[in-house]
Order: structure tokens, then C-alpha cells, then sequence
């Protein structure tokens, strides 16, 4: 029996995977913790080490109060899924300003890499 029909994953355990995927940027984000953020992404993501750099600048500008997100449009084919993800940001800048409020939505390709879903793609919608 081919391995893809062997064992139908359940897809609601498949969802929490990478809502946990998606938890772990979230406290990155919060904690600056760059090895925690980078562990997200698949080690093909394009442009991998650009993305670490921006996201440490980002750090450097920015302090987030919170971060939460929504998850829809889930699909799955064999080792790799897609969704949409839509992040709703609090933040201030740090020479002190009031708090922002920013929205951004992502589809965003996972990867199946060592057992656990990575990040492999992100682009804006629209």
C-alpha cells in the first residue's frame, strides 16, 4: 500500500501543529528570542538569513505588547500545507509613542522538516 493512504493523519491534530508553529513566533516575537523565531522557518525558506536580520531591526525599533492570529483557508497536500494567517499586532516604538494597532495577512506555505510543520513560504495576500 502506497505510504500516503497508509495512515490518514487526523487534519484537526494537523491544525494544532501549526497553531503551535504559529505560538512559538508569537513568544519569539514577545521574548526577542531570534533562535526561537528562526526555528520556525524551514531551513529552505528563500532568503532565510535576510529574514533574521530584519527581524532582529524590527526589535530594535519596535517593542510588541501583544500578538495574536487567525488561521483559515487550511489545506494539505502530502508533506506540505498552506493557509492563510492574519496577524493582529500591538506595538509601540521605543523612543515612547502611544500604542499602534496593525493587521497583516500572510498565505503562508508549511513543511513537513524533521517531524514538525515549518514555515517554508510567506506572501502578503492580495
Amino acid at each position: 500500500m502506497p505510504l500516503a493512504q497508509s495512515s490518514p493523519v487526523n487534519e484537526p491534530e494537523e491544525i494544532e501543529e501549526i497553531k503551535s508553529l504559529l505560538e512559538k513566533i508569537r513568544q519569539a516575537n514577545l521574548q526577542k528570542n531570534i533562535d526561537l523565531f528562526m526555528s520556525c522557518y524551514s531551513t529552505d525558506f528563500k532568503e532565510r538569513e535576510s529574514k533574521r536580520k530584519a527581524t532582529l531591526e524590527t526589535w530594535d525599533n519596535y517593542n510588541y505588547l501583544d500578538l495574536s492570529y487567525t488561521l483559515e483557508d487550511y489545506s494539505k497536500s502530502g508533506l506540505t500545507a498552506q493557509a492563510k494567517v492574519e496577524w493582529l499586532i500591538k506595538f509601540y516604538l521605543k523612543e515612547g509613542s502611544k500604542t499602534k494597532e496593525n493587521k497583516t495577512a500572510l498565505n503562508v506555505r508549511f513543511k513537513k522538516e524533521d517531524g514538525s510543520w515549518k514555515i517554508k513560504e510567506t506572501k502578503p495576500v492580495g
